[in-house]
Order: structure tokens, then C-alpha cells, then sequence
């Protein structure tokens, strides 16, 4: 498990402030990357795994980037 770096949590808090919305797409299992989103101060809004974005159409994916923030292996 590789830490975040340690601006990481700054550096995300910044773009909040400034409206981006930060998505995260991630690797990580759903049992490690809920401790780093908390570590670097994301709040996952929904997270969409790898299995659920294989059955979506196009459609479906290009509206769920805009819904969710989190999309995990």
C-alpha cells in the first residue's frame, strides 16, 4: 500500500475551493482506497467499480463521470 504524498491533502483541498470537481480513478481494491480518499480529504460521493462500468453503454459511462467521483478497480 503506497501512502498518499503528504501535499496531497492540501493540494486537494485547493481545488475543492476552487470548484473543481476531483475525481479519482484508482487501481486500489475497494478494501484499501476508501483509507486514502479519508487521508487526502475526498469524500466519495459513489464509487463505481471496474465490473460496474464493463456493463455500462457509452451513454451510461459518459453520464456516470459527471455523477461520481470515484471509479476503482
Amino acid at each position: 500500500m503506497d501512502p498518499p504524498k503528504e501535499s496531497s491533502k492540501e493540494a486537494i483541498a485547493k481545488l475543492l475551493d476552487y470548484g473543481v470537481d476531483v475525481k479519482v480513478l484508482t487501481g486500489d481494491n475497494d478494501a484499501v482506497f476508501p483509507l486514502h480518499l479519508f487521508q487526502v480529504g475526498i469524500e466519495a460521493k459513489q464509487i463505481v467499480l471496474g465490473s460496474d462500468l464493463e456493463k455500462m453503454s457509452e451513454v451510461r459511462l459518459s453520464a456516470a463521470t459527471n455523477q461520481f467521483n470515484i471509479f476503482a478497480n
